[in-house]
């Protein structure tokens, strides 16, 4: 996590409900450090019942249990599932029983990098994003950053002020443009020396390539998991029942996969979900229905890499997965209307290409999330408006 990192959500939205909000004093758009004290914060009331410097070696069905309960509740002292950990002290393995388990490891971990031809050949520097802490060792190289989402868009705008020229290649960047020492281009067709060939066969200078390409989805404890099918491919994790629970077994359930989300208050819905489900007080389809849902989203994707993404449909989700916990009341409805008004106006704030200006990060909101209502001051030189509205409205006003 790059030192200079600041969040591109509004802090309002983020919290993992109204009632634990980021601290009023701290700007909207929050730095790393900010972001963590509250995490840690957060989770200081559950911390007597964690265990920390305790590796998962793996996660696997007992043999005792021959499946789960169809409704997906958990068996109290059932034993459906044996745990293999080393505790961190004495460095021994132990295996300790339980009846339910839920993964939530992350999945920024695994970084995903292109294999071009050629790429042993290059002679500058590789890295990925995940290993970004600056841009000051860059002044005057050509700098190459493939990807343009979140990390690459950053990353890309810091080079601008040191290096020589800075160039992003995506598959969407569409036609060549150029912003000063800032361009963008297609894909990379293959590596030589001192840079890259373009799909197109121009060549681009790089004496540094960063890939902003994202990451896999990694769970080392269960591929030896006896009896459980976990399959993860092209970015995608399977069978998984409404992305959270595991067809065949939903005892197992995997909380905060779906990317390009507003995570932390969605990650707390699917939490509610699965203990309102493994506790009795939810009940999912049968198990025949859990996995026609999994293939009738599998044949709806454009592509086996859109699995998980959400983006615009989160809202829906989260008000789905609310509604299976049982606690979709009017104000968790109005929170998510809120929110999702809040988070438009966000997003329509930022520029739409990639290592434009952030100035948007300056802009202040105040959200009521009782009434609905929301507004937000711009910077001087950012959008140059101000704008107000209620859940669902975004209404802008010139200022």
């Amino acid at each position: 996590m790059y030192s200079s990192l600041v969040t591109n959500l509004p802090k309002q939205i983020m919290a993992f409900s109204p009632s634990v909000p980021f601290h009023e004093a701290l700007p909207s758009f929050l730095g790393h450090a900010d972001v963590q004290a509250y995490l840690e914060a957060y989770s200081s009331r559950v911390a007597d019942v964690l265990r920390l410097s305790t590796p998962v070696q793996r996660v696997a069905r007992s043999p005792a249990v021959a499946e789960d309960h169809t409704s997906g509740a958990a068996v109290a002292g059932g034993g459906a599932w044996e745990v293999d950990v080393v505790d961190g002290a004495t460095g021994r393995t132990e295996t300790q029983s339980f009846d339910a388990v839920a993964v939530c490891n992350g999945h920024y971990a695994l970084p995903v990098t292109p294999s071009w031809p050629g790429l042993d050949v290059f002679r500058g520097e590789v890295m990925h994003s995940v290993d970004y802490d600056g841009s000051k060792a860059w002044a005057g190289k050509d700098v190459l950053v493939v990807g343009a989402r979140a990390s690459g868009t950053d990353i890309a705008r810091e080079a601008t002020r040191h290096a020589r020229s800075v160039t992003v290649s995506d598959r969407e960047c569409g036609e060549r443009a150029e912003r000063g020492v800032l361009r963008h281009v297609g894909e990379v067709s293959r590596a030589t020396e001192h840079g890259v060939v373009l799909e197109d066969g121009a060549e681009v200078p790089a004496d540094v390539i960063v890939f902003a390409t994202g990451y896999e989805y990694d769970f080392p404890f269960l591929r030896d998991a006896a009896g459980v099918r976990v399959e993860v491919e092209s970015r995608g994790v399977r069978p998984l029942y409404q992305h959270l629970f595991h067809v065949d077994h939903p005892t197992l359930a995997f909380v905060g996969l779906l990317h390009s989300v507003v995570p932390f208050p969605l990650f707390r819905d699917q939490a509610q979900w699965l203990a309102a489900v493994w506790s009795g007080r939810a009940r999912l389809p049968p198990r025949e229905e859990r996995a026609e849902w999994q293939l009738s989203q599998l044949g709806a994707l454009a592509h086996p890499k859109l699995a998980l993404y959400l983006g615009p449909a989160q809202w829906d989700y989260r008000r789905h997965v609310c509604g299976e916990a049982g606690v979709l009341d009017e104000a968790r409805v109005r929170w998510i209307d809120t929110s999702q008004a809040v988070y438009n106006d966000a997003g329509a704030a930022r520029k739409g290409w990639p290592g434009a200006p952030d100035t948007y990060r300056a802009r202040e909101y105040s959200v009521d999330f009782a009434t609905g209502e929301w507004s937000v001051r711009a910077p001087p030189d950012g959008a140059g408006h101000a704008a107000a509205g209620g859940a669902g409205d975004a209404t802008r006003a010139e200022g």
